[in-house]
């Protein structure tokens, strides 16, 4: 695949996000903190219903509470 089919369709879908006029948000945080399996496996089942939900109809989303330092991510923009 080249580059510029890559940025096609990246743009593409870029544009089918901003038409729903929102982009969905996926709290993972339940994720990190998990006190045993049954809630694991409970937690994941509805991460993953959330990725794929986002996934299928805008094709992006944001990660909250994912546990990435402030300071991390601010060297990322600098």
């Amino acid at each position: 695949m080249s580059w510029l089919l890559i940025v096609l369709v990246v743009v593409s879908s870029l544009q089918v996000a901003l038409s729903q006029e929102y982009i969905p948000v996926v709290d993972i945080g339940s994720l990190l903190s998990i006190p045993n399996d049954d809630t694991f496996c409970v937690s994941a089942h509805d991460v993953v219903q959330s990725i794929h939900h986002a996934c299928t109809t805008s094709g992006f989303f944001y990660i909250k509470n994912h546990g990435v330092p402030d300071e991390l991510l601010n060297q990322l923009t600098d």
